[in-house]
């Protein structure tokens, strides 16, 4: 965490001196921090995947696709977040928006096998 708050502070000196001074690169700079940070929290990343893969293989083996599933939303909701921020550090807000909604609609489309399981459960204690 300390290495991502050194390269956002540095970053933000640079941009605002490459915005003073040479404005159509700051864009670049704004991607590749991103990138970076991106880069430095895989790690973190894959360590709590490691983590959750641990207890749901200690719990049952039936639960793999919960977790693979909790992944996919996961990763989705990042890469969504940075496209997100990306179009909205270029000014457009209504792409900005349409990104924001085809993440939460892909989210309900890997959602949905588990609340159908979650629903024939249920279904099946009430009887």
């Amino acid at each position: 965490m300390v290495k991502v708050l050194l390269l956002v502070c540095v970053s933000v000196v640079l941009l605002v001196f490459v915005k003073q001074t040479r404005p159509e690169f700051s864009i670049f700079l704004r991607v590749g921090v991103l990138l970076g940070i991106a880069f430095l929290t895989l790690n973190g990343l894959q360590r709590c995947a490691e983590a959750f893969s641990e207890i749901f293989q200690s719990v049952d083996g039936t639960y793999s696709a919960y977790f693979t599933a909790m992944l996919k939303m996961l990763g989705l909701c990042i890469t969504a977040q940075i496209a997100e921020n990306i179009c909205k550090d270029c000014g457009e807000t209504a792409l900005a928006s349409i990104v924001e909604t085809a993440a939460k609609c892909a989210i309900l489309l890997i959602v949905l096998p588990i609340a159908k399981e979650l629903v024939t459960v249920c279904l099946g204690w009430l009887q």
